[in-house]
């Protein structure tokens, strides 16, 4: 669910795209991830069962993934994470649609498979989700 309404925040331009966009490439990795290994979530957490950061959990995605090309993702990183971290030298460097689009694609994968809409009822955001 954290995925979908992360990509949902920042395709609908209502907040700074850096911290969703790691919360949804990192929820639906370890989604994807534990899917994959039956419910295992031992790939997925550190020493500490913590869930790994997103670009620890890339290289697992892409040795269970054969068609898993995690370039994409990782420029959206390189792009993201100075600006979460306090460490960006350029703050007008954005995301690009396609990084959106590869989100959104993430949904396509084993284990994640959420469709999700948006609707406006009565000024209230609404996520419909189905498990697909």
């Amino acid at each position: 669910m954290r995925y979908a309404l992360n990509v949902l925040a920042v395709e609908g331009n209502r907040v700074p795209p850096e911290g969703p966009f790691d919360v949804a490439l990192t929820n639906g990795l370890a989604a994807i991830i534990t899917y994959l290994d039956d419910g295992d979530e031992a790939a997925v957490v550190d020493s500490r069962h913590w869930v790994r950061s997103a670009r620890q959990l890339l290289p697992i995605a892409a040795e269970r993934l054969p068609d898993f090309s995690s370039g994409v993702y990782r420029e959206l990183l390189d792009i993201t994470q100075p600006a979460r971290h306090g460490g960006a030298d350029d703050e007008w460097l954005l995301t690009k649609p396609e990084h959106l689009q590869a989100m959104i694609d993430l949904d396509r994968r084993p284990g994640l498979a959420w469709i999700f809409r948006a609707v406006s009822n009565d000024g209230l955001m609404w996520l419909r989700c189905a498990a697909g």
